[in-house]
């Protein structure tokens, strides 16, 4: 059983609308979090959603030390990075194992002219964050959304430049793909 049971009605809707989301740029997900990091106002039904994902996340914990990754660009990144500190107004999508990224590199609808990141969060138990498959059996993903404004420490950069190793990650990516970028965080 996950959380999912435990949600309020109006909860399991936002959760649905999150999940439901389409990986070519369309639906809740995209639309709530691309209008979060630029200050666009929400739809009446958007902010209804926002605003019960906001009471399920915050009332959600990790119960043990959790590695999580995120496949992302740098449109998503930089700007939201002050000092040693990484804050995205918008929610994080993470996900509890690294073989499934692939998808989200080959599908970013606004990939063209960023840099691609991986971001690996050391992710400490009691940390905010709600488990987002409604079945164990049938997670794909294994997917925690982390809350709106989390704030995480960077402990460190690299650069990937192999380039078996960034296929590997990345999988068969729509361009060519010189230098993936990783930063290791912390969140608590």
């Amino acid at each position: 059983m996950t959380i999912y049971e435990y949600l309020s009605t109006v909860e399991q809707e936002a959760f649905d609308a999150y999940k439901r989301s389409d990986g070519a740029g369309g639906g809740f997900a995209y639309t709530v979090n691309h209008n979060l990091r630029n200050a666009i106002a929400l739809t009446a039904e958007d902010e209804v959603h926002k605003n019960s994902l906001d009471i399920a996340i915050n009332s959600q914990s990790l119960l043990a030390d959790t590695c999580l990754y995120r496949a992302v660009y740098g449109d998503c990144v930089e700007r939201f990075i002050k000092s040693q500190d990484f804050q995205d107004p918008a929610y994080l999508s993470t996900s509890a194992q690294d073989d499934n990224l692939r998808q989200h590199y080959n599908r970013h609808p606004n990939s063209d002219g960023y840099d691609p990141y991986l971001l690996i969060i050391d992710a400490k138990q009691s940390a905010k964050a709600m488990y987002m498959e409604k079945s164990d059996n049938t997670a794909e993903e294994k997917e925690y959304l982390l809350p709106r404004n989390a704030k995480l420490t960077i402990v460190k950069r690299e650069e990937i430049t192999d380039k078996a190793e960034i296929k590997r990650i990345t999988g068969d990516f729509k361009n060519e793909i010189d230098v993936l970028k990783v930063i290791y965080l912390e969140y608590s």
